[in-house]
């Protein structure tokens, strides 16, 4: 189990050091070379639902992941059996529309505006987790349902605001050193996240925020810094 601390900036970083560097060189005589980035990227779906960009208040946002037992890797176009490996989640909510608040304009406690029905349950046992700056987290493993690994929540919108979900899936040993069949010898692994299959989630709303983090910082490499870390914007109005 993974526990938050200062998540959401450390996240922001990690996860884009991750994409950019080469750990180990890459092996131009191995079938499954990843390439000049060296590392295989492993692309998890999710769908959210309504895709749409305005929810109200006591509206239902949908989110499934599920994935495996082959999962697609798209440095090498092929996909791998993971069965093996274990994996867990995360999800943040951050919102945009708010100059004021602390930590450069952004609320790291806004999943509490949310309610969580999945949260504590008996099927996939998420919890909403607070580190000491506040940053709220719905964190857990991902159980395996008909041979699947399947994440399934549901956020009840509360309160009005313009809103980031981010989301994280990572190996249970987060070392991104795991083993396969087919691997190349020294090649790291890293999981990227694929909102409804890239097609609108909704990024213009980065622009209008009032937070340079959201309007400046992610845009500048919106692939790595949006699409890849499952982000998707929204607003709640009454």
């Amino acid at each position: 189990m993974m526990y938050p601390k200062y998540i959401f900036f450390i996240a922001n970083l990690l996860f884009a050091s991750l994409l950019t560097a080469c750990i180990f060189s890459s092996d131009p005589e191995c079938e499954n070379d990843p390439g000049e980035l060296g590392r295989y990227y492993f692309r998890i779906p999710v769908s959210i639902s309504p895709a749409q960009d305005t929810l109200r208040i006591g509206d239902t946002l949908s989110i499934a992941v599920q994935f495996g037992p082959d999962i697609y890797e798209g440095m090498t176009a092929k996909s791998y059996d993971l069965s093996h490996v274990g994996f867990n989640a995360s999800f943040l909510m951050a919102r945009m529309d708010n100059e004021n608040y602390e930590n450069g304009g952004i609320d790291l406690n806004s999943l509490g505006h949310f309610t969580i029905p999945v949260l504590n349950t008996d099927k996939y046992g998420y919890e909403l987790m607070y580190s000491s700056d506040g940053t709220s987290s719905i964190i857990g493993d991902i159980p395996i349902i008909n041979g699947q690994n399947e994440v399934k929540l549901e956020l009840i919108m509360q309160k009005t605001g313009v809103f980031m979900l981010t989301q994280f899936i990572d190996e249970e040993n987060k070392d991104h050193n795991i083993e396969f069949d087919g691997r190349c010898p020294q090649v790291w692994s890293n999981f990227v996240m694929e909102v409804n299959g890239n097609q609108n989630s909704n990024e213009y709303l980065l622009y209008e925020s009032p937070a340079e983090h959201f309007n400046t910082w992610i845009p500048e490499k919106i692939n790595t810094r949006f699409y890849d870390m499952g982000r998707y914007c929204f607003v709640v109005v009454e």
